[in-house]
């Protein structure tokens, strides 16, 4: 009479079990893939390691419990695609609903994990099946998917490697110091942008909001409103680029390069910060979520993250199950969330309330990133949770109807007018001696944005931008009703410096977003009625 012999007893060759590595590593390089093209890639060293790490440990206990090495492997792998993979969850639902009763999906997931982790795990399973065949499956399988992130980080390598624009520095330029500037009298100088801040006429316009209450303060407070000005550009780290060093971007015109270091360097290294430092002045830079705009080497850099993880490294945390304490306020981590983004847009307006105590003269650059997408208060500052995963797409990348666009951008506009009267309040009050403060949208908001195609676009909702400058003394009496961003810094010069800069003229630019120096002359029709695609 025979009897049944466990298969796992049976000796064998031993396959190594090594895929718990690799599911350990994927999510790190996945990150750093999607990524690289705006992240500084040592800092994904760190969280590998530590992923790798972790499958040791947890492989070890498992391996020490259970006796059996490949059945420990598999479910040290599967526990790791629970933990480290969790946020790509975010595509699901916030809530499940059965009947009237809503079921968060963060229960949901833990119970199905939960389930499987038990059944194909269980002694049940594992008397029944070869452990070696299923080791070999997970290491292919996991080599395989190895292989998507090292491709992606692989095309990048190469593509910078031909890139026309790789290794460009800023060429030199000579030094302009005007004697006229006594550092006694000199102001404060505030630039604040507001992403995607558009016109007063575009909004009532296009959005059916009226924002006379918002331009009338201002106006009231002694700021000039340009009614009638555009963006010189649509896209932020061109437009910026443009503004701080008051010139166009003639010089890349017709690259075929979708390279954007080039235009962070101009913006953390602009020529009006070069100008000013020669004064005594000294930047503070606010943190932004914008590598071209997140000025760190500033001389006083104002960061919102304080704690030792990078941002990078906050990026991987909300795809590991870390992001469900975060929505809960159990930890505050600097992961790329919705709770999160609303927490950095109020920073900025806190910073720059308290700016003012800083001794001076100083020059200080925010970018805020509102009320672009996403969209996260209400009219009232209440915060909103859009049910999808976390995602800052504008235009045609924005993940939503047009209705959903324009009806959320109208909530966020009121809350973000309600944060900048404060901050202005507060700048205003607190300094010694008349600022000056611009307030500036890089470009206009993009319910109708094609961000690959000019034809389908509204670009008078895309260029048509707020534009306002708090100028003390005779200032205000050189900017006029049309002027843009490119010409804002010319003035500024021109009046407290005694420099004589010309004034350019005013030109609007088109660019697709995987082309971005592929320039199209678009000033007169950014001036004509919006004609909804």
């Amino acid at each position: 009479m025979s009897k049944t012999i466990p298969l796992d007893t049976i000796p064998k060759k031993h396959s190594i079990v090594f895929h718990p590595y690799i599911f350990a590593i994927f999510p790190v390089l996945a990150a750093l893939g999607r990524e690289i093209d705006w992240v500084i890639a040592a800092e994904a060293v760190r969280p590998a390691v530590l992923s790798i790490l972790a499958a040791a440990f947890i492989l070890v206990i498992l391996k020490s419990i259970l006796k059996n090495v490949h059945r420990a492997g598999f479910i040290t792998s599967l526990l790791l695609i629970y933990f480290l993979y969790y946020g790509y969850s975010y595509k699901l639902p916030l809530y499940f609903y059965l009947g009237n009763m809503s079921i968060s999906r963060h229960i949901i997931l833990f119970i199905v994990w939960a389930v499987i982790i038990l059944l194909i795990g269980s002694n049940l399973v594992w008397q029944r099946v070869r452990p070696q065949v299923i080791t070999n499956f997970m290491n292919i399988l996991s080599v395989i998917y190895l292989i998507i992130p090292i491709r992606l980080i692989v095309i990048f390598l190469i593509a910078i490697s031909k890139d026309p624009l790789t290794g460009w520095t800023i060429p030199e330029r000579l030094p302009l110091v005007n004697s006229q500037g006594e550092l006694s009298t000199l102001p404060d100088i505030y630039y604040i942008i507001l992403d995607g801040y558009g016109r007063e006429d575009v909004l009532q316009e296009v959005y059916q909001f009226d924002n006379s209450e918002f331009i009338g303060y201002l106006e009231e407070k002694g700021f000039f409103v340009a009614q009638e000005s555009q963006s010189n550009y649509v896209q932020t780290s061109l437009s910026l680029a443009s503004s701080m060093n008051f010139e166009y971007l003639d010089a890349f015109e017709d690259i075929e390069s979708g390279n954007r270091y080039p235009m962070r360097d101009l913006v953390h290294n602009s020529r009006f910060r070069s100008i000013l430092e020669q004064y005594g002045y000294h930047m503070v830079g606010l943190s932004s979520l914008f590598i071209v705009t997140d000025v760190r080497n500033a001389d006083t850099y104002i960061p919102f993250n304080t704690s030792s993880i990078t941002d990078f490294e906050g990026a991987f945390l909300a795809t590991t199950v870390f992001q469900i304490f975060v929505d809960n306020g159990l930890i505050n981590l600097p992961t790329l969330g919705y709770k999160t983004h609303r927490d950095r847009i109020l920073f900025a307006f806190d910073r720059l309330s308290e700016l003012p105590e800083v001794p001076g003269p100083k020059f200080v650059f925010a970018h805020i990133i509102a009320p672009h997408p996403p969209f996260v208060f209400d009219s009232q500052g209440n915060p909103l949770e859009p049910n999808d995963y976390y995602y800052m797409g504008d235009g045609s990348h924005f993940r939503g109807t047009t209705e959903e666009y324009i009806a959320g951008y109208r909530e966020q506009i009121q809350y973000v007018n309600k944060k900048a009267r404060e901050m202005v309040d507060a700048i205003l009050a607190g300094s010694t001696r008349p600022p000056v403060i611009i307030i500036q949208g890089d470009h206009g908001p993009g319910a109708y944005l094609d961000y690959d195609h000019l034809e389908g676009t509204c670009l008078k909702e895309r260029t048509g931008i707020l534009n306002a400058y708090y100028l003390p003394e005779e200032a205000n009496k050189l900017v006029y009703s049309s002027i843009t961003p490119v010409n804002s810094f010319r003035v500024i010069l021109n009046s407290y410096f005694g420099y004589d800069f010309p004034i350019l003229e005013d030109r609007t630019y088109f660019s697709p977003y995987g082309r971005p120096y592929d320039f199209v002359d678009v000033t007169t029709t950014s001036n004509t009625p919006c004609v909804r695609p």
